[in-house]
């Protein structure tokens, strides 16, 4: 049998035993098992604060940030908390974050200080939206999942017609979908002008609570009765509550000694004041008996051993996957790839994507550090898994591009040889050595006969024979923005015309690139980039070469034909450093 199938059944004698033991489903003289859980489990929360203009009336003195920095610190080390900031607009402040990190703790509480009241209308429904979502894509699992509401108006964006519609929406489809993914919504409305339909729906929908805070006193009650909500702590009166102590006084007796009825209650203190101890409205019961508490110990070890069971075997199955994952990682080798550094951005003109996860961002403990101000500490990653090569944004403040298309946070996008790869402004190429990227070459040629190349005005420039297509050292042109309409030509000539006219070998069909703008010459096992007196130059990694002067070419070198952008690459061979050989 399985492992996974015996942690089932392990799992459903454990089950059995507190059913027959508690006869009701509940583990006796263990009420309070369920809050201490509550209390330890993970928590991720949203706190959505309204920074219209009308706050300040009800919150002068801005007491909202302080009451905010003490709650967020009283829910232990397993707590994530975000903020969006709603006026007009809406503005996610913060995403989940870490309460134990203290540098995360900082920027939060730096971030506070955008509440300003300032703000003209509530735009209310995007702003629960925003929350949502943020729980939705980042939550955990096994996570409470809260959102704490606080406003003191209504739905109100400028226009009455669309407030009607949002607010709908709201009511209905943000509701749904927050009950739908678990996430329960505390409002605090600051005074009575504001929705109670609203925020009364939203709790009761949502599993939550709304509460009222009509004065900056009200602020810290309301979020300590939140945060025993959240905790799981009782704050009606139930079978944890204790006991209600009241006066009764000798009439009062008599009464009851005239017309007897059932009690649940004894008599204390000396007439005529007596305190009289009402117990809940549940059956007494008698005080635990040795058996009863010998019960509880079987039944608590029987609990131990089964968890101590469960845990071995979580190792083991961790375990094997783990052997697995190793076995396939040993079998199935990486295939060479690289990224290539259009910009030298990183100071290496080609990185080797040579691990199964690679990390790309600011700091510098990712495999690629681009240490730029505008890229983010953990930008984005570059993931092989099934046999592909795949990019994924890591929710970066100035998002990651590919082939100029915006991709979104944490959106996996298979990557093929020859794409382009933003990171903010910064460009790199994404090339596979040992294939020829997708799409065509635009070089076509007959080995056979003899090749006449004509400039724009029919004249024959230079004839080329068969012999031109010697077998030469194997490289590319990448066709960085695709004017070509073809991602890779493939450099098969021992000379390779370029330029405007269509008979060169590469037809480049911008008005500004001349004729016969340049050509590529393999001689003596290398690769020579040479203008031909265009008239808007030529530029060799962002530097204009002079006319008729042959420049050697190293793989990685960026070529610019009046900004018509492309990467020459040598199948073979990547080497770093920029190209300063001039002959």
């Amino acid at each position: 049998m399985k492992l996974r199938g015996k942690m089932i059944i392990v799992l459903g004698i454990l089950f059995f035993f507190i059913q027959v033991q508690s006869g009701n489903g509940q583990v006796k003289g263990t009420d309070t098992s369920e809050h201490v859980q509550k209390c330890q489990q993970p928590l991720d929360m949203v706190l959505v604060l309204d920074n219209s203009g009308s706050m300040k009336k009800n919150d002068p003195q801005f007491l909202t940030r302080e009451v905010v920095t003490k709650f967020m610190g009283g829910f232990g080390g397993k707590c994530r908390i975000a903020m969006v900031i709603f006026d007009q607009e809406v503005e996610l402040a913060e995403s989940l974050m870490d309460t134990k990190d203290p540098d995360a703790r900082a920027r939060f509480l730096k971030s506070l200080n955008k509440i300003n009241y300032k703000g003209q209308f509530s735009n209310i429904p995007a702003a629960i939206e925003r929350a949502i979502y943020e729980i939705k894509t980042r939550g955990r699992k096994d996570a409470q999942k809260i959102i704490i509401f606080m406003t003191d108006g209504i739905v109100d964006t400028g226009d009455k017609k669309d407030d009607f519609e949002r607010e709908k929406w709201l009511k209905q489809d943000l509701a749904k979908e927050s009950k739908k993914q678990g996430i329960r919504i505390f409002s605090i409305a600051f005074t009575n002008t504001a929705d109670f339909s609203l925020i009364q729906t939203l709790a009761l929908k949502t599993d939550g609570e709304y509460f009222r805070a009509y004065g900056p006193d009200d602020i810290q009650n309301v979020f300590e009765k939140i945060k025993q909500a959240i905790a799981g702590l009782p704050q009606k009166a139930d079978s944890l509550t204790p006991p209600k102590v009241r006066p009764v006084t000798t009439a009062a007796l008599k009464k009851k000694e005239e017309k007897p009825k059932p009690s649940t209650a004894r008599a204390i203190a000396p007439s005529p004041i007596t305190i009289e101890v009402t117990a809940p409205p549940s059956k007494n019961e008698p005080p635990p008996r040795k058996d009863d508490i010998f019960s509880h110990l079987i039944l608590a070890g029987i609990v131990i051993l089964l968890g101590v069971t469960i845990i071995i075997m979580v190792l083991i199955i961790k375990s094997r996957s783990l052997t697995k994952e190793r076995l396939i990682t040993k079998t199935r080798a990486i295939p060479s790839a690289d990224l290539i550094d259009v910009e030298n951005v990183t100071g290496n003109k080609t990185l080797s994507l040579n691990k199964r996860i690679t990390k790309i961002g600011r700091n510098p403990d990712n495999d690629v550090v681009v240490a730029k101000d505008t890229v983010s500490g953990f930008h984005a990653m570059i993931e092989y898994k099934d046999d592909f090569f795949y990019l994924e944004d890591q929710r970066s403040m100035n998002k990651t591009y590919l082939n100029e298309e915006e991709i979104g946070p944490h959106g996996l996008r298979r990557l093929k040889s020859g794409d382009e790869i933003m990171f903010d402004i910064y460009k790199f190429l994404f090339i596979l050595p040992d294939q020829i990227p997708s799409g065509a070459t635009v070089i076509h040629f007959d080995a056979e006969s003899d090749t006449m190349v004509y400039d724009d005005a029919g004249v024959a420039m230079k004839e080329s024979s068969a012999q031109d297509d010697l077998a030469v050292q194997r490289a590319m042109l990448v066709d960085v923005k695709g004017i070509t309409n073809e991602k890779s030509i493939i450099l098969k000539k021992r000379i390779t015309r370029i330029g405007r006219g269509i008979k060169n070998d590469i037809t480049i069909p911008k008005e500004t690139v001349s004729g016969f703008h340049a050509m590529i010459e393999c001689r003596d096992e290398f690769y020579y980039l040479e203008d031909q007196r265009s008239r808007n130059k030529t530029f060799l990694n962002n530097e204009a070469i002079a006319p008729n002067s042959p420049v050697k070419l190293k793989s990685g070198d960026e070529i610019k034909f009046n900004g018509c952008e492309f990467v020459f690459l040598l199948e073979d061979q990547f080497p770093s450093g920029d190209t300063d050989e001039r002959l």
